[in-house]
């Protein structure tokens, strides 16, 4: 397992902002379920492409949005499993997509929406679980990591 210290966003974020991400993160993983739900009911809304197209069986995309969820929280948080690409996830869904017909506009939207929903997920971690312990230092990580 990688520490937060090997997280390639390190040299962007204050480590109170990589504390708070890895505190985040690892709560979070053991939500993952519900992000997924969540998750799949905005796609499947938001890009009807992903309905029309016959991707996937709800419960298979589900499952695929979930494994990109985690990976994606991983990933915030450091804890890309050694040896783990931490792009294969989304590779593989790339490229699964692209066999399926799905426009690539769709796949970057639904991207946008995974994304979407893990920092509103930080964010609501941080106020339900922590009291907003960690809200300054997600702003902190939002612009470090995001540009």
């Amino acid at each position: 397992m990688t520490t937060a210290a090997d997280h390639p966003a390190d040299g962007e974020v204050s480590s109170s902002a990589r504390t708070a991400l890895r505190v985040l993160t690892t709560a979070m993983l053991e939500d993952l379920d519900a992000l997924a739900d969540r998750l799949t009911l905005m796609v499947l809304r938001a890009e009807p492409s992903y309905a029309e197209l016959g991707v996937s069986a709800p419960d298979a995309l589900r499952e695929n949005l979930r494994a990109n969820l985690e990976r994606g929280v991983q990933s915030l948080g450091g804890f890309i499993p050694d040896g783990v690409d931490p792009n294969d996830t989304s590779r593989d869904t790339g490229r699964k997509r692209a066999r399926e017909g799905v426009p690539l506009e769709a796949v970057l939207h639904a991207y946008r929406l995974g994304g979407q929903v893990i920092w509103e997920g930080l964010l609501s971690t941080s106020r339900d679980r922590f009291r907003g312990r960690y809200d300054r230092e997600l702003l902190d990580a939002s612009g470090g990591a995001g540009g």
